[in-house]
């Protein structure tokens, strides 16, 4: 693992080390059953280690160090969820650079040739941008 490494190389105190060692396991456990991927897990766990290293001059105000570690990562999780959060169909409503809103792509507002055009790059880009997902992606929204 990476932070041992930097652990070592730098001679940190071996008892941060040891600290280390022995809430990796539960606390690598309690991430991972709360976010969806071993990956998300394991970042979160090296943010909070990166974290636990970088107030280790500070840890004698902390008097319970399994509490603190514990507490940072849920915060950490929570965080990871507020970036990933999820757009609401009405969300995509307001306008873009252009002054489109996505309805304006997709409703029919007749036929005047700026109208056309416009529908025209939409469904092109739209189009190109699904023609880059993988294949099982594809089949999701009927790409041939």
């Amino acid at each position: 693992m990476i932070l041992l490494a930097v652990l070592s190389a730098e001679g940190r105190n071996k008892e941060i080390k040891e600290k280390f060692e022995k809430e990796r396991g539960k606390l690598f456990g309690f991430i991972r059953k709360r976010v969806n991927t071993e990956i998300d897990a394991e970042d979160i766990l090296q943010d909070v280690f990166f974290q636990f290293i970088s107030f280790y001059r500070d840890l004698e105000k902390i008097e319970k160090t399994s509490s603190w570690l514990f507490t940072v990562a849920k915060n950490k999780i929570t965080d990871l969820y507020r970036k990933k959060k999820n757009v609401n169909f009405s969300e995509l409503n307001k306008e873009d650079k252009s002054g489109n809103t996505f309805e304006d792509n997709y409703a029919d507002y007749g036929d005047a040739p700026d109208t056309i055009f416009s529908k025209g790059q939409f469904w092109e880009r739209l189009n190109e941008v699904l023609n880059e997902l993988p294949k099982d992606q594809k089949d999701v929204f009927h790409v041939p």
